[in-house]
């Protein structure tokens, strides 16, 4: 084709298509997937539901899972006869829809603290625990948030400040160095996703606890990434178990948590 203005050898070339042209499929799984929750379609059609149409693609026939907010019956094991709907802590905050937990701190703690209790958050991160802790334990409890990084214990110090805290006390330092506390003083103890974030002084800490632990005090631990990630493994968890009193666990590899007390 000759185009006016150009050389007679100069062909234009044709026009490229968007890729949504050449694939539509992959136009469609990103529709499909910005589709969650309630869309315009559901407004239109009345329902709380999008429609079939917008719904996200699903393998197989059966019906769509719910979000699982607490652990299947499966992957609890309860050896004091309690309900395991109670264990409900959250790995990380981030996953509290895809693990256990109802998604929010304070109902995930309270079946652990009473008014008056002294609690300890290791690894507080920036207090996502810390203040549902000082919540439950109200101003005649405590609630000391330890964390290595200096910098999450001044972004827990200014949450407490502005939220008028006072009975968090906040320690840069680590797990395995809890020399501020006194032994036998802590009702309950907090180690959730520790152990397996520490390359070193993991037998330190867990000493740590087992010392300011009351008698009758319980500690949550529980496991994060298996290694290469983490740092522990199944032998050496199965080991710090051992080392306590083990209420209840989580039935499995998969299911790292453990409800302990003092021997």
């Amino acid at each position: 084709m000759r185009v006016h203005g150009f050389p007679e050898d100069v062909k234009l070339l044709p026009r490229v298509r968007p890729i949504s042209e050449h694939c539509p499929s992959v136009h469609e799984r990103f529709r499909l997937k910005r589709s969650v929750g309630p869309t315009r379609s559901a407004r239109k059609y009345g329902t709380s539901k999008a429609h079939p149409s917008h719904r996200a693609p699903r393998r197989g026939n059966g019906p769509r899972a719910p979000p699982r907010l607490v652990p299947r019956a499966g992957e609890v094991e309860t050896l004091e006869g309690d309900e395991p709907e109670k264990i409900g802590i959250n790995l990380s905050p981030l996953r509290r829809m895809a693990r256990g937990g109802s998604g929010s701190p304070r109902k995930d703690v309270e079946p652990f603290v009473k008014a008056g209790d002294t609690a300890a958050d290791l690894g507080c991160h920036a207090g996502y625990y810390t203040f549902a802790l000082a919540e439950c334990v109200g101003p005649e409890g405590r609630v000391h948030a330890v964390d290595l990084d200096s910098e999450a214990i001044r972004a827990v110090e200014r949450e407490a400040s502005e939220r008028g805290y006072r009975n968090v006390e906040t320690h840069a330092c680590s797990a395995a160095n809890l020399g501020f506390l006194k032994d036998g003083s802590v009702d309950f103890v907090l180690a959730n996703g520790l152990l397996c974030s520490m390359p070193q002084d993991r037998e330190a800490a867990v000493g740590e606890i087992q010392r300011v632990l009351k008698p009758g005090g319980r500690a949550y631990l529980s496991l994060g990434m298996p290694p290469p990630f983490g740092h522990v493994n199944r032998a050496e968890w199965e080991r710090i178990l051992a080392g306590f009193r083990v209420e209840r666990r989580g039935r499995g590899w998969r299911a790292k948590w453990a409800l302990v007390s003092g021997r």
